[in-house]
Order: C-alpha cells, then structure tokens, then sequence
C-alpha cells in the first residue's frame, strides 16, 4: 500500500517520542486515510458506520504508532480480500472454508471455526462446527455442541461477542476443551442475519497478546459478511424448491396432455359417434 517506515531521529527539534511534527502529520493523514478504508469497506458489506463523534483535527487529534497503523493497514486489506473472494464462492460451503483462512490470518488465531445452528433428534438446538481452520484437536470439523454451558452457545443467546482471556479455567466447557488444545483466549462473535442468529464465528490463541482492542469489530464485520453469504444460500434452496414444487404440481397435466397428442398420432385416439 506504499506505506513509509518512520526512523527515528537523533535531532534536537524532535519531540518526546522521537518523531518530528511533519512525521506526525503524515501518519495523521495515514491514519484518516484508513478510517476512509474501513468506511468503505463497512459501506460495501452493509455495516452501519457511527457518525456520532467529530474527529479532532490539528495536533488533537490521536495518531497510533507506525506499526500499529500498518499492523490495521494490513487487516483491513485481508478484510476487503476475504470481502472479494465471499463474493466468487460458488457455494457456501466453499465460504466457510474462505472465512476460518482468512480470519485465522487478520487475527493471528491459532485456531478459527465457524458453528450453525441445527436440531437434533429430540428437537433441541444444538451448534454444530461446519468450517474450521487450524488446530483441530477435540474438537473437529462436524462435532456438535449443546447451547448449555457452552461459550459458543451463549453467544447465540446473548446475540453478543464474548472475550474468554483463560480457557482453562472458564466456566464454558468448550473453552476448557480448547485449552487442552493450548488455547489460551478465545473470542467469539455471534453470526446474524435479518435479526435472526444463524450460529457463531470463533477464534482462539495461544498468545493472549494476540488480541488487540478492536478485535471484537473486526470480527464482527467478518461474521456479517458470512452471514450474509449464508442467509443468500438459504434463499436460493427455497426459491428452488418452490420452482420444483410447481413443477412436480404441473407434471401430472403435462403427462396426459403428451399421452393424448401420442394417442392422436397413432391414430387412436378416441373418435365421436355421430348418427
């Protein structure tokens, strides 16, 4: 993205953190050019974008580190990637596979998965593991997890993004279950479209260094992409199944109509009695 790597300067008109006034003001600029990014990006996957506070200008206005700046830089270009290549899936299986890839890559998760909901036998909601990527361990792709007691199930409940900074002693089963795995932290976000919960987008570290502030959004706007590409799945199988079933209605009229038209060619189809 063209980014410049600031040295720092030994001359005595730098300030306290060692960069000048016109290296901050070029990181400002970097750092509004990046918000601009992320607006974008919201804009195009249907996310609302809080207009609510005035950003501060001039030498108010906050300006993180260089490598923070490229570290976000470089999310926010997965991000769009990950929004692209959503797009080309031809189905949505091949989504989840695109998403646990490149979540696993914007958050530095060791482990990343993505859970629906389904019914078991009894009529009960379960959450069950359809995309995984990374360590797979006790639980792998397909394995099926009660909403009870379960990290992943109460952020279906919730509708929340719930942060687990020790899994080995949580409270969440599957968060114990992953520490097995070497699973330190853990975050997991819910999975909505159209105001209903389809199922969980879930990560985890073995750093808890990992984590940034921000990362409860990022992956929120992960979750609403795949979500989407979800919901537009589900109304494609209905809209087929409806074309399906009138035609299945229709076959029936059609048959006799054909067996008619072979019975005239044939020269027995059934003539009148005039007298």
């Amino acid at each position: 993205m063209g980014f410049k790597i600031f040295s720092r300067r030994s001359s005595p008109l730098t300030d306290m953190d060692g960069y000048t006034k016109e290296d901050y003001l070029q990181l400002q600029q970097e750092n509004r050019r990046l918000r601009q990014i992320t607006a974008r990006i919201a804009t195009k996957i249907g996310l609302h974008v809080p207009k609510n506070s005035k950003p501060r200008t001039g030498e108010e206005e906050y300006c993180p580190p260089p490598h923070v700046i490229m570290a976000q830089a470089h999310r926010l270009n997965k991000l769009n990637e990950l929004v692209v290549a959503l797009s080309q899936a031809p189905r949505v299986a091949d989504a989840y596979k695109i998403v646990a890839e490149y979540t696993r890559e914007i958050v530095g998760a060791a482990r990343v998965s993505i859970s629906l909901l389904s019914k078991d036998e009894t009529g009960c909601e379960q959450l069950e593991i359809y995309g995984l990527d990374g360590t797979s361990g006790a639980m792998p792709l397909g394995m099926k997890l009660p909403l009870a007691g379960t990290q992943i199930g109460h952020v279906v409940r919730t509708r929340e993004p719930v942060r687990v900074m020790d899994c080995a002693h949580s409270e969440f089963l599957d968060c114990r279950n992953l520490s097995q795995m070497g699973v330190q932290a853990c975050v997991d976000v819910p999975l909505i479209s159209s105001g209903r919960v389809l199922g969980t987008l879930n990560t985890g570290v073995t750093d808890r260094a990992v984590y940034y502030p921000e990362v409860e959004q990022m992956l929120l706007q992960i979750s609403s992409v795949l979500a989407c590409a979800i919901e537009k799945e589900r109304l494609l199988e209905e809209a087929m199944e409806a074309r399906n079933k009138i035609l299945l209605e229709k076959q029936p009229e059609c048959n006799g109509c054909r067996n008619k038209r072979m019975a005239e060619k044939c020269g027995k189809a059934p003539r009148s009695v005039t007298n």
